[in-house]
């Protein structure tokens, strides 16, 4: 049985600063739930097995832990088929390659371009669902584990030998991956609707500021960074955890000086850390959403989050997200 996923607790904050000015939300996620097991089958001699029912409890293993089907792979099937036929011709199971190729270099050559990858060696001769259940045992986060998240394709060969005593022996190559494209794509996207999310709710902020006549904002790579470290902060007091554990060096000193050792800066010291000289800081807090109409909606029934967007002083903005 693969071994539990710890559960994260993952808090999404979101800030908005302006001149200096912050919001933050709160989303929990837990980590998919792990197999309760691969399904067992009684110890026993086998032959060569027909490929896509050694692949079925692997499979159903994933399903159950709600991750994401595995593909077949024609260029995976090659590759793992290359290095079976190779393994065929010696007695033990090495991770060495034909050619002296790396795995990176297999798979290249039969088209295959892996951001991620794990392979997987084995003799089937006495069970392969042991064998299948063996290999899932690996930490799930991993990327030896058939369980990883983040793996969608499969490619799988088998490859029989005689061995010196005279034994027929089946050996199988089992290989999971990622195109490198996928990989890139699936984890740029969470920045790239992050980046959506900041430019609509500096549109918005500025619609808001010029239905009472004042001047639109500028957004600000510095004050984003900022949000960004409030948005943190604000991410991990929702989560209970502990925030500012930080030496006494890291403290700026006209904090100490003022008893706040230990203490989070304030905003104001957050942007001149960035590089950003704020006179002052205005600060939102909202949680619960990410919509920008309900956020803008809920800033402006309140006094004080409405006087810190249509702020006369305040001429530039930061979005974040922790």
């Amino acid at each position: 049985m693969a071994p539990p996923l710890r559960p994260v607790r993952r808090v999404a904050a979101f800030a908005l600063v302006l001149g200096s000015l912050s919001m933050p939300t709160s989303l929990d996620a837990a980590a998919p739930g792990t197999p309760s097991g691969l399904p067992r089958q009684e110890a026993g001699s086998v032959g060569a097995p027909a490929l896509d029912s050694l692949l079925e409890p692997m499979l159903a293993a994933r399903a159950e832990a709600g991750l994401e089907p595995l593909a077949r792979s024609p260029e995976l099937d090659a590759a793992a088929r290359e290095q079976a036929d190779f393994l065929a011709t010696g007695e033990g199971l090495s991770l060495e390659l034909p050619g002296g190729l790396s795995f990176d270099e297999l798979l290249n050559r039969h088209g295959y371009d892996a951001g991620l990858s794990s392979q997987k060696l084995g003799s089937i001769n006495v069970n392969p669902i042991s064998l299948v259940r063996a290999w899932a045992a690996a930490p799930a986060d991993s990327a030896d584990s058939l369980f990883h998240p983040e793996m969608r394709d499969v490619g799988i060969a088998t490859a029989e030998r005689t061995l010196a005593s005279g034994e027929v022996e089946t050996v199988l190559v089992l290989i999971v991956a990622d195109e490198l494209e996928s990989l890139v794509r699936r984890r740029f996207a969470p920045l790239e609707r992050r980046l959506a999310v900041r430019s609509e709710m500096v549109a918005a902020t500025n619609r808001a500021r010029g239905a009472v006549g004042r001047s639109p904002l500028e957004g600000d790579e510095r004050l984003h960074r900022v949000a960004d470290r409030f948005a943190a902060q604000l991410a991990a007091a929702e989560a209970g955890e502990a925030l500012f554990e930080a030496p006494e060096s890291a403290v700026p000193a006209a904090r100490r000086r003022r008893g706040g050792r230990g203490r989070p800066p304030d905003l104001v010291d957050l942007a001149r850390e960035e590089g950003y000289r704020a006179k002052f800081v205005r600060a939102n807090e909202l949680r619960g959403t990410v919509e920008t109409a309900k956020v803008l909606d809920a800033w402006m029934r309140s006094p004080s989050h409405q006087q810190n967007l249509v702020d006369l002083l305040v001429s530039d903005v930061g979005i974040g997200f922790g």
